[in-house]
């Protein structure tokens, strides 16, 4: 039995899990699959990364069609009794994936997301979300060569999307190349945010966190230093930030970079790659 929400999705319990799904997502054979997934499912290929994180990641493929599936397992035994009074990291993505996609902000569209919870705290949750094959993300496509008017639609995409998350009070707080997919199906490249459960909401901008995910990005994406100062410009004036505060924030997110990479070295990471 499914119970209509009060915006039209669909809440149901299936096989232990409670299920949020969209309307048009609730009757495809992608989602029905979905369901039938054990306590014990992982995609194949998991990596030292995945299994220290418990997160996995993967395209799910049926005869019809193809969506991604994120699995989200408890970390630790505290991080499983902390979500009884929390969201799991799967509601709290959906819930900012939705709000992003309010604010204009282009992300995956969200299809589903469901959650196993039993005595003892969050046990697993699931976030099912349109794929996007063949997008590569921004670090790979910043390692190519693309025309120059190509490039500069693209960054001032990206700095209109970040500026207006930020101001509705929204930061990333892991916005680096690998969480932004480059969507090339309609021609034009269009910037794709991903990855939001760690994503801190406040009523205000605060710059500090302005800063940390420019920093980010700033970090881990290829990029000439006249390609970085103009993607600052692109977005103070989203912002509608005067542009003589234009070096005061070079500078500061410069700062805030060399910090990051100095961070991720020590931990003997490649900042290029890490995410």
């Amino acid at each position: 039995m499914s119970v209509r929400s009060d915006d039209g999705l669909l809440v149901q319990r299936i096989n232990g899990v409670r299920w949020t799904v969209t309307p048009s997502f609730r009757d495809s054979e992608s989602f029905r699959s979905i369901t039938r997934l054990n306590d014990d499912w992982r995609p194949r290929g998991n990596d030292e990364r995945a299994e220290r994180r418990q997160r996995w990641s993967v395209v799910y493929r049926t005869n019809s069609a193809e969506v991604f599936l994120k699995h989200y397992l408890p970390r630790s035994a505290f991080e499983r009794i902390k979500y009884l009074l929390r969201p799991s990291r799967a509601s709290a993505e959906w819930r900012n994936a939705r709000t992003l996609e309010r604010i204009g902000v282009r992300v995956p569209a969200v299809l589903a997301w469901g959650e196993r919870r039993g005595l003892s705290g969050w046990r697993q949750s699931f976030l099912v979300t349109e794929a996007l094959p063949g997008a590569p993300t921004l670090l790979e496509w910043s390692r190519r060569r693309h025309p120059r008017a190509e490039a500069r639609a693209l960054r001032r995409t990206l700095a209109r999307a970040i500026a207006r998350m930020h101001e509705n009070g929204l930061f990333h707080r892991d916005l680096h190349g690998h969480n932004v997919l480059v969507d090339e199906s309609a021609g034009a490249p269009v910037p794709c945010l991903l990855d939001f459960h760690e994503m801190l909401r406040l009523p205000r901008p605060v710059t500090r966190f302005c800063i940390d995910d420019l920093a980010r990005l700033n970090g881990f994406v290829e990029a000439s230093r006249w390609q970085r100062i103009r993607f600052a410009r692109d977005y103070l004036l989203e912002r509608g930030i005067h542009r003589s505060r234009l070096r005061d924030w070079v500078v500061s997110v410069d700062r805030a970079t060399r910090s990051l990479w100095d961070y991720y070295e020590g931990k003997g990471r490649d900042y290029r790659l890490y995410d």
